[in-house]
C-alpha cells in the first residue's frame, strides 16, 4: 500500500519541473520579484562591486528591481536559471544589463529546445 508521504516524493518533482517551465507572468508580479532579488543577490555574489556599482542601495536599486521584475515575467523561470548559468560558467568579467541577460535567456532556451 502507497502512503500519502510517498505519493508526495513522487509528485513533488513532478511539480518542480512545472514550475520550472512557467512565466514569472503566470506566478505574478510578487514573484517576478522574489526572483530578481535572487538573482541580483547571485549578480552581486558574482560580480561584487561591479554589480553593486551599477544598482547602489536606496532609489536606484528599488528601480532597477522593479523594471527587471517587469521584464522578467516575460520569461519562464527555465530561461532566467538557464541564463545565470551560462554568464556564471561562462566567466563574464562584468554583469549583464537587462537586455543582455533577456537575450542570452530567450536564445539558450532556443538553443536547448532544438537539440531534443
Amino acid at each position: 500500500m502507497t502512503t500519502n508521504k510517498e505519493v508526495l516524493t513522487q509528485v513533488q518533482p513532478l511539480q518542480e519541473v512545472a514550475q520550472e517551465r512557467t512565466s514569472l507572468a503566470k506566478i505574478g508580479l510578487s514573484q517576478a520579484k522574489v526572483e530578481v532579488d535572487l538573482l541580483f543577490y547571485k549578480f552581486m555574489g558574482a560580480f561584487g562591486v561591479q554589480f553593486t556599482r551599477n544598482y547602489p542601495v536606496g532609489d536606484i536599486l528599488d528601480s532597477a528591481r522593479a523594471i527587471w521584475a517587469s521584464e522578467l515575467q516575460k520569461l519562464t523561470i527555465h530561461q532566467i536559471e538557464i541564463a545565470w548559468e551560462e554568464f556564471l560558467n561562462q566567466g563574464f568579467s562584468k554583469p549583464p544589463t537587462l537586455s543582455e541577460f533577456i537575450k542570452m535567456a530567450k536564445w539558450l532556451d532556443k538553443s536547448s529546445s532544438g537539440r531534443k
